[in-house]
């Protein structure tokens, strides 16, 4: 029996302890409730700058939207340029294109111009061997008029005897009387 009665006194003592700490919680409560009715302003001045605050980032956000609108038209505005540039591009690819097969037949006009220089030279060389033919036909020809000279030679000395003027007169007498006779 002895063990009841000190199990319920260490109840009581509990449960007084538990009341202090209330008392102790109940007088916080009073004292930050006082606090809060004497500091109303406080409270109302802190729900104004939370209010502002919140007036500002709405303000903020709408800047931030009015700027996302601005990027976007300017997104739109470089698109169109883009396609307009495209556009020109497209119109410009048939002129390169033609610009294209112009160099190619160029090309080919230089290559049918060097053939045809080829050619050139080719004719130039043929002449030249024609001409180195005809001189050599020429140094017959120089050949036999010096087998001729000889013969006419013959005759120079019969007639030396006269002025240089008279033997050149009658060699062309000699040479017509041989064409006549």
């Amino acid at each position: 029996m002895t063990s009841k009665p000190s199990a319920f006194l260490s109840k009581a003592d509990g449960f007084i302890l538990n009341l202090d700490r209330f008392m102790t919680n109940l007088d916080g409560f009073t004292l930050n409730l006082d606090h809060f009715v004497l500091n109303p302003n406080g409270f109302i001045t802190k729900l104004g700058c939370f209010i502002t605050k919140l007036g500002c980032f709405i303000t903020k956000q709408g800047e931030i939207m009015t700027k996302l609108d601005g990027i976007m038209t300017n997104q739109d505005e470089i698109m169109t340029k883009l396609d307009r540039f495209r556009a020109k591009l497209d119109r410009f690819k048939p002129e390169l294109d033609g610009l294209a097969l112009n160099l190619d037949g160029l090309a080919l006009n230089l290559d049918g111009l060097a053939l045809n220089l080829d050619g050139l030279a080719l004719n130039l060389g043929g002449l030249a061997l024609n001409l180195g033919g005809l001189t050599l036909n020429l140094g017959g020809l120089t050949l036999n008029l010096g087998g001729l000279t000889p013969n006419l030679g013959g005759l120079t000395p019969n007639l030396g005897g006269l002025t240089p003027k008279l033997v050149v007169w009658e060699w062309e007498k000699a040479l017509s009387n041989l064409a006549l006779g």
